[in-house]
C-alpha cells in the first residue's frame, strides 16, 4: 500500500506549529462581546436574590444574564439536572450563577465584582458514602439519599461460582478525581446570523451533540443551530457530548444580538469543568487452585459530583470492562452513582476502565502471589481468545492479548527481573497489567454510525467531509490516508472539512475510540464508491470494459493499451452522476452491533482492542519516592494505519497513566468544597523531565471488520498503566497500593511503620 501503514505527517501539523491554526480564542468577529461567568463561592446554597443594578451602570457592560433570564431548560443527560445558569440553588463551588457580556474581558471581569448575590448557605457533603446516609444534605430535591441511580449487572450464577471456587479473594480499592488538563482551556463563541441561525465555534469532540444540546437549552429548532469548524487543543473526553459554556455563550448571543465569546481561565478550567470520577471499589474474585477464574463481583460507589452528565454511562462501561477483562463465566456488578457537592465528573479517556482495571490487575498479582503462580502465567491462563463471548455479551473477533503479553515479557527479561532479590536503598521492581477496550460503542439512543461524504473536482482534487472532530489525535490525517489510498491520489490532493454541522454528514463524534474504526470504514467505502463512479465514467468514455481499467495517480488507464487513458477530471466531467462539475459519493457506516440493553448484555462494539504493559520502577526506601524507569507496551491495534499516530497515542497515554498512578489529584478542601489544586503545578502533571524510556510494539491482528483490519487505539493505552506501576511497586518493596495516587508517604510508612 502507498499510504496505509505508512508514517504520514499530520496534515494540520504545519499550521499548528507555526501558529496559523485558528482556535476559538483566536476568533475576532466584528462587534464581538467578551463574557465572564460569576460562580458560586459556596458548595451548597439557596439563591435568594441577585442584584445586577450596579453592573449595568459600568461603562462597557452590554448585558447581565442570570438563570431567570434563560428559557429555564435543563441540559439533556441520562438524568437531566443542570441548567446553563443556576436557577434557585448552587451545588458546588464554581457553579455558574450569572454571566456578564461586555466590550472587553477586563470590563467583564470587573463587572463580576459588582453583582450582589444573596445566598442562604446550606450544609454540604463531599464524601459519597456520607452522602448516601440518612439525614445527609439533599443536593437535588428529587433524589433521596443523593443517589442518582444504581446500575446492576448479573450474568451467570455468581453465588454458585463462588461456592465452586477453591479460593475467594476480596479487596477494597479507591481512585481519585483528576482534571483533564487540556492544553487549550475551554472556549466558545456564538453568533446569531442574519438568517436566524445560531452559529457556534467550539473545539468540541462531538459537534452534533453540541448542536442538539444548544438547540434544546435555547429553545430553538435544531435546524437553526450550526456548529462551525475550528481547531481543538486537546479533549481526552472533556469536550465530548456537550460543554456547559456552549449553552451560556449561545444564550448571550441570542440575548444581545452580537457575537459573544467566553474563554475560561486556567483556574476555571481546573475547577469547573468535568473530571475523572473517583471510584470506591469492592472486588471479589473466585478462583480454582490452578488460578482459573470462576466468578467475579464488583461493587462501586461512584462520586458523581454535583450533576449527572454521563456518570451512569461511565459506571456502566466500567461494568462491561470488568465483565470482559479475562475469561470470567459468572459476573455480578452494582454501581451506586452518588451526588456530592463537588465538581461534576464526566467522560475521561478510558471512560471508567482505568479505575476498574486498576482494581482487577492489582488483585491479579495478589491472587498469583497467594497461589504461588507467576503473574504472567495467571494472565495467560485466563486471557481472552479470538471467538470468545464475554460474560456481558462482547463478541471478540480477533484477540492479540497473548501475543502482546509474550512480546512484553520477552523484551523485558520479565522472569529475571521479577524474581530478582530486592536489596539496598533504591529497589527496582517490574509489574504487568493488561486491558480490553471497544472500537466504538452502541449505547446511545442517537444510534451508532459514522458518515463520510467525498467530492471530487474537475482538477482531481477531493474534499472529504467528516462530522466528527479531531482533538489532536491525527483523526483527520488517518481519514485522508484512507481516501488517498483508495483513490490513488497524493496526500496533498485530499482536503479535510470536519465538524461543520451544516456541511458535514452526521456522526456521533470523536470518543469511545471510534473514529479510525467507524469513520475509517465510512471513508473507505465512500472512496471505493467514488472510484467506481470514475471507472464507470471512464469505461463509457473510452468504450472499454470497466473491469479492465485501473487507476494510477490521477489517471484511469486501459490495461490492454496504456495509450487509452483519461484523467480523473475528465472522468468527473463526463460522468452522468456529475452535478455542477462535482462528482459526489456518500457512505454511512453502521457497525454490526447491538444496542446495550437495560440489563447490560449486548455486543456493543464491532471490534475489541487489547494491550499489555510492563512498568519498571525504582523505589527510594528512605523517602518512599517512586520513579518510573521504563515502560514496555504491546498493543493489539488491528492494523496501524499510521504508526506515528498510534505510537503518539500510546506515548501520551503512558504519560497520563503515570500521572494518574503517582502524582495527579484534584484535591478539594474537606471543609469548604473549594478545589485546592486549581492550577497545573498543583495537580502535579508529569513533564518531559519525568518521562521514562519507552518501547512500543504494535501487534497487528487485522480485524475483519476494521478498515484494513484497524481497531480503536485512542483510549486503551491509558487503561492498564496505573495498575502496571502499582504492581511494579509491590514487586520492588512489597507495598500493595489500594488507592491512587500512590503517595511516597504511604510507601515510606509501610517500610518504616515504627516512624508513624
Amino acid at each position: 500500500m502507498k499510504y496505509i501503514g505508512k508514517r504520514v505527517p499530520e496534515i494540520h501539523g504545519w499550521a499548528k506549529v507555526t501558529g496559523q491554526a485558528t482556535f476559538t480564542d483566536d476568533l475576532r468577529l466584528p462587534g464581538m462581546l467578551h463574557a465572564k461567568i460569576l460562580r458560586s463561592p459556596h458548595a451548597h446554597a439557596r439563591i435568594r436574590g441577585i442584584d445586577v443594578s450596579k453592573v449595568l451602570q459600568l461603562p462597557g457592560v452590554v448585558t447581565v444574564m442570570t438563570g431567570k433570564d434563560t428559557p429555564g431548560i435543563k441540559y439533556v443527560a441520562q438524568v437531566s439536572d443542570m441548567y446553563p445558569l443556576a436557577m434557585d440553588k448552587v451545588r458546588y463551588v464554581g457553579d455558574p450563577v450569572a454571566v456578564v457580556a461586555a466590550e472587553s474581558e477586563e470590563i467583564a471581569r470587573e463587572a463580576l465584582s459588582l453583582i450582589e448575590v444573596d445566598y442562604e448557605v446550606l450544609p454540604a457533603v463531599f464524601d459519597p458514602r456520607e452522602a448516601l446516609k440518612q439525614g445527609a444534605p439533599q443536593i437535588h430535591e428529587d433524589k433521596a439519599n443523593n443517589l442518582v441511580l444504581t446500575i446492576k449487572r448479573d450474568f451467570g450464577n455468581v453465588d454458585q461460582g463462588f461456592a465452586e471456587s477453591d479460593f475467594v479473594f476480596e479487596d477494597e480499592f479507591s481512585t481519585q478525581a483528576v482534571p483533564h488538563c487540556n492544553m487549550e482551556p475551554r472556549s466558545s463563541a456564538a453568533l446569531m446570523n442574519t438568517e436566524g441561525v445560531l452559529q457556534i465555534w467550539s473545539g468540541t469532540q462531538s459537534p452534533y451533540f453540541v448542536r442538539k444540546e444548544v438547540a434544546h437549552v435555547c429553545n430553538l429548532p435544531i435546524s437553526h443551530v450550526q456548529v462551525m469548524e475550528i481547531h481543538c487543543g486537546g479533549g481526552f473526553g472533556s469536550r465530548s457530548k456537550y460543554c456547559e459554556d456552549e449553552g451560556v455563550t449561545a444564550l448571550l448571543a441570542i440575548r444581545t444580538g452580537s457575537p459573544v465569546r467566553i474563554t475560561f481561565s486556567r483556574e476555571e478550567e481546573m475547577t469547573t469543568t468535568r473530571i475523572r470520577h473517583p471510584f470506591n471499589i469492592h472486588l471479589k474474585t473466585g478462583v480454582k487452585k490452578d488460578g482459573t477464574f470462576v466468578a467475579r463481583q464488583m461493587d462501586l460507589i461512584v462520586d458523581k459530583g454535583a450533576y449527572c452528565h454521563y456518570g451512569p454511562a461511565v459506571t456502566g462501561y466500567a461494568a462491561g470492562t470488568a465483565a470482559s477483562h479475562y475469561r470470567v463465566p459468572h459476573f455480578r456488578f452494582t454501581g451506586d452513582v452518588v451526588y456530592t457537592n463537588k465538581q461534576a465528573g464526566g467522560p475521561f479517556r478510558g471512560f471508567g476502565a482505568p479505575q476498574a482495571i486498576f482494581a482487577i490487575e492489582s488483585q491479579m498479582d495478589t491472587i498469583a502471589e497467594k497461589l504461588g503462580i507467576d503473574p504472567l502465567e495467571l494472565r495467560l491462563r485466563n486471557a481472552n481468545q479470538s471467538g470468545d463471548t464475554t460474560a456481558c455479551g462482547w463478541q471478540i473477533t480477533t484477540c492479540g492479548l497473548e501475543e502482546c503479553l509474550q512480546k512484553v515479557v520477552s523484551s523485558t527479561n520479565w522472569q529475571e527481573k521479577w524474581k530478582a532479590e530486592k536489596t539496598g536503598r533504591f529497589r527496582q521492581g517490574i509489574g504487568l497489567a493488561t486491558a480490553i477496550h471497544v472500537s466504538g460503542s452502541n449505547v446511545f439512543p442517537d444510534g451508532e454510525f459514522s458518515s463520510i461524504e467525498i467530492k471530487m473536482f474537475l482538477d482531481g482534487q477531493v474534499s472529504v467531509y467528516k462530522g466528527s472532530g479531531d482533538t489532536g489525535t491525527w483523526a483527520n490525517t488517518v481519514i485522508a490516508q484512507i481516501v488517498a489510498e483508495e483513490l490513488q491520489l497524493p496526500m496533498e490532493k485530499v482536503r479535510l472539512i470536519s465538524m461543520d454541522t451544516e456541511t458535514t454528514p452526521q456522526s456521533l463524534g470523536s470518543f469511545a475510540s471510534r473514529v479510525a474504526f467507524e469513520d475509517g470504514n465510512a471513508a473507505r467505502m465512500a472512496a471505493i464508491q467514488l472510484r467506481n463512479y470514475l471507472l464507470e465514467s471512464a469505461s463509457a468514455r473510452l468504450q472499454v470494459p470497466g473491469e479492465e481499467l485501473q487507476i494510477e495517480q490521477g489517471q484511469i488507464v486501459y490495461q490492454e493499451d496504456a495509450e487509452k487513458r483519461i484523467s480523473y477530471g475528465d472522468a468527473v466531467f463526463h460522468s452522468p452522476r456529475c452535478v455542477g462539475h462535482l462528482l459526489n459519493s456518500f457512505y454511512q457506516y453502521v457497525p454490526n452491533t447491538v444496542r446495550l440493553t437495560p440489563q447490560g448484555y449486548a455486543n456493543v462494539s464491532a471490534a475489541y482492542a487489547f494491550s499489555a504493559q510492563a512498568a519498571e520502577v525504582e523505589v527510594d526506601t528512605e523517602t518512599g519516592q517512586v520513579r518510573v524507569l521504563r515502560f514496555t507496551v504491546a498493543q493489539d491495534v488491528g492494523k496501524a494505519i499510521n504508526p506515528i499516530a498510534v505510537e503518539g497515542q500510546i506515548e501520551g497515554a503512558l504519560a497520563q497513566g503515570m500521572g494518574y498512578a503517582l502524582t495527579e489529584e484534584l484535591i478539594v478542601d474537606p471543609e469548604t468544597g473549594r478545589v485546592v489544586s486549581d492550577c497545573l503545578d498543583r495537580v502535579m502533571l508529569p513533564t518531559v523531565m519525568d518521562i521514562p524510556q519507552e518501547q512500543i510494539f504494535l501487534v497487528e491482528t487485522c480485524d475483519p471488520e476494521g478498515p484494513y483490519g484497524a481497531k480503536g487505539v485512542g483510549e486503551i493505552g491509558l487503561n492498564p498503566t496505573a495498575a502496571a506501576i502499582a504492581n511494579a511497586v509491590h514487586n520492588a518493596v512489597g507495598y500493595r497500593a489500594h488507592k491512587l495516587p500512590i503517595e511516597a508517604e504511604d510507601v515510606y510508612y509501610f517500610l518504616h511503620p515504627e516512624k508513624r
